[in-house]
């Protein structure tokens, strides 16, 4: 959506060149970050066409539905890890594992060596 935010303010008055701009630059950007993304080139062709509504935005256009988006997940993910509290679960609370550290005993059938290759 920033590129048509950019292709908006750029081409200011020829909606053609815009919408044009608009949909070259998304598509630029999605493959040169290797994440082609149809529906990033229709909001970006949304910010061209809004019209007189959509352009005195400017920016706020790209981000308010990022930071709305972002809100609204968070809280369903709050809620629904709430609902769905489970004793069993063994989730860090901390943000590190509280288990014991493997034994090397554990893990030597499992983890190939690094000098020899696979053990047969």
């Amino acid at each position: 959506m920033t590129a048509g935010v950019v292709a908006a303010a750029v081409a200011a008055g020829e909606l053609a060149a815009a919408g044009v701009c608009a949909v070259a630059l998304a598509v630029a950007a999605t493959y040169l970050a290797r994440a082609l993304h149809p529906p990033a080139v229709g909001t970006a062709l949304v910010a061209v066409t809004g019209g007189p509504t959509v352009h005195p935005l400017g920016l706020v256009v790209v981000a308010a539905p990022a930071f709305t988006g972002a809100v609204v997940m968070l809280g369903v993910a709050l809620v629904a890890n709430d609902l769905t509290h489970d004793e069993q679960r063994n989730c860090p609370v901390t943000g590190v594992s509280h288990r014991a550290p493997a034994d090397e005993n554990q893990v030597s059938g499992v983890v190939p060596p690094i000098d020899g290759g696979m053990s047969p």
